[in-house]
């Protein structure tokens, strides 16, 4: 069996939002703070140096090692010498920043700057994919203290545009196709280097946090960026334009999930994007479909009796008065044998109906062992 290529693990391990490699300095052995830590502790110390960068570089890529205590970081790359010997000795040499249980690698960023920017290209892919396939409001519910951020940014941005400051011209991901644009955007810069690629005002809500720190040597292989698709000749960025208002939550609530695009465009027609009364009044007749026997029996969804969505918005189906009742009128009629003035079985096995109580396997000849729309348990008195 051929084994998967550096290459393809990496794309894949990318692709995860995890770190697979790290980068250490060709200078590193011969570095002085390697050798004072080697007199301390002995060879083994340096090639635990090593698995520490690399087990951060893995669980900890902003090299913050914050709520880790000594004997956790020692713990982490296996250390059997004497104890907190290790950490300390990284201290004393300069390894280690900040006391017990905020420590840092030191100038980690500087020599692993792809390593401390994962967590940011993580969430930046994250948010454009959310974008490209729920349009940024819906983005917004899902990842809103990253929307948030992004808020922040536009209005530093405006307020430094008020100051006349000038932004450079860089290709944007655009926010609701995820689709590279050639815009201008300013990038900000604050105290912590944080930077934040703001679209200009015409796009509405900034993408994403970009990097500016560059890719390490060996750098991982380019994987295909997930806020881009290619286009064929003579065609243009497919979905260029965000799901209509509502449409999200309908496609999440309807149990069947085909013909999307003919969904949608059903949803726009009967200008279920714009009526938000006529909205409301599909969704809860929705809910009541999905409520009734035709639909849902036994503890499964009947596929096979449920309109495709398209259909199911172009009938307004909403509006059909035999989801009134959980089930058809017939079901109601009482049982031949029922003595007259007696509530139907299924009322006094707390059912609102025959299909009802048929989803619970109660039957005329079982009923007594119900109440309250509940098989009653062994034992209990009647």
């Amino acid at each position: 069996m051929s084994q998967p290529s550096n290459t393809a693990a990496r794309a894949a391990t990318q692709a995860s939002g995890q770190v697979g490699d790290a980068r250490i300095a060709t200078s590193l052995p011969g570095h002085p703070k390697t050798k004072k830590l080697i007199r301390r502790l002995g060879d083994g110390a340096a090639w635990k140096l090593v698995c520490l960068i690399l087990w951060a570089a893995g669980n900890r890529p902003g090299g913050d090692l914050s709520g880790m205590s000594d004997e956790d970081i020692e713990l982490a790359i296996d250390w059997t010498g004497e104890p907190d010997a290790f950490v300390r000795a990284l201290a004393e040499v300069g390894f280690l920043d900040g006391e017990a249980g905020a420590r840092q690698l030191h100038d980690w960023r500087e020599h692993n700057p792809w390593a401390a920017d994962a967590t940011r290209r993580s969430e930046k892919a994250k948010w454009a994919a959310l974008c490209k396939q729920y349009g940024r409001r819906e983005a917004s519910l899902i990842m809103p203290e990253y929307a948030e951020r992004l808020r922040q940014a536009l209005e530093a941005q405006a307020v430094g545009s008020a100051h006349g400051s000038e932004t450079p011209a860089t290709g944007t991901p655009n926010a609701e196709s995820g689709t590279a644009t050639g815009s201008a955007s300013s990038t900000l810069s604050g105290a912590s280097s944080t930077h934040v690629a703001v679209p200009d005002a015409a796009s509405g809500m900034p993408l994403a946090e970009s990097s500016s720190a560059p890719s390490p040597s060996p750098s991982p292989s380019p994987s295909p960026s997930p806020h881009s698709v290619p286009s064929g000749r003579g065609r243009g960025p497919r979905n260029s334009e965000e799901l209509p208002e509502g449409f999200a939550e309908f496609w999440v609530e309807n149990p069947r999930k085909d013909a999307k695009q003919d969904a949608v465009k059903a949803w726009r027609q009967l200008g279920l994007d714009t009526d938000a009364a006529l909205r409301e009044r599909a969704m809860a007749g929705l809910a009541a479909w999905k409520r009734d026997t035709r639909w849902f029996r036994d503890g499964a969804w009947r596929l096979e009796f449920i309109p495709l969505p398209a259909s199911w918005i172009r009938g307004r189906r909403w509006e059909d008065e035999s989801i009134a009742r959980p089930a058809a009128a017939a079901s109601t009629a009482p049982a031949a044998w029922q003595p007259a003035g007696e509530p139907p079985w299924w009322e006094q096995a707390g059912f609102e109906c025959r299909d009802h109580a048929a989803n619970f396997r109660c039957h005329a000849g079982n009923f007594r062992e119900f109440r309250n729309g509940e098989r009653i348990p062994e034992g209990t008195p009647s």
